[in-house]
């Protein structure tokens, strides 16, 4: 049923990935990247029409430049991080749901919740650092949930190792997220 929940989830999230967006949005930065390091070879430092771009950490501009490397320049491949995020936030929802309530109707729930949520979906079709976020976040909350649940040593390196890419894709902010209460 697990794999059938992700099968799922990569479907609806990856349909349609390769469409235009009709809105103006910030995913041309974070995308067009890819096309300026092919021409300057500069790993480090993001370029767009060159102008250097240091507003964002490195990995919004890594992760699609490893698609393109790996699939090609398009659509689909500047927004498949997104995508991946999106299936492996299912995942670990669900992996969530099994640590803190050990029963897997819950954890199913769960994360057929998540797959429902329309902001999920939406950010999972662009190439945003929103979905990327969320799924480090949440993969952070699940090692810390180990350790304290299940009692293990590499919990907490998990979470702490989640977290490091948390403050790669967003900033100080990555880290500071799940310690913030609402």
């Amino acid at each position: 049923m697990f794999l059938l929940l992700l099968l799922v989830a990569l479907i609806c999230f990856g349909a349609h990935t390769d469409w235009p967006k009709q809105e103006q949005t910030d995913e041309l930065f974070y995308m067009s990247w890819g096309l300026s390091v092919q021409r300057t070879g500069n790993y480090l430092v993001p370029e767009y029409h060159g102008v250097e771009r240091l507003q964002k950490p490195p990995l919004n501009y890594w992760l699609p430049l490893l698609s393109y490397k790996l699939f090609g320049y398009g659509l689909w491949q500047g927004r498949l991080p997104s995508v991946l995020a999106g299936v492996a936030s299912v995942a670990l929802i669900y992996w969530l749901g099994n640590l803190l309530f050990r029963n897997r109707r819950a954890a199913l729930y769960a994360a057929c919740a998540l797959m429902s949520c329309y902001l999920v979906v939406s950010r999972s079709h662009t190439a945003h650092t929103d979905m990327v976020l969320g799924c480090l976040v949440l993969g952070a909350f699940c090692g810390f949930a180990a350790g304290l649940t299940r009692d293990v040593w590499w919990g907490s390196v998990l979470a702490w190792a989640f977290l490091g890419l948390a403050a790669m894709q967003k900033g100080p902010v990555g880290v500071l997220i799940p310690f913030t209460r609402s």
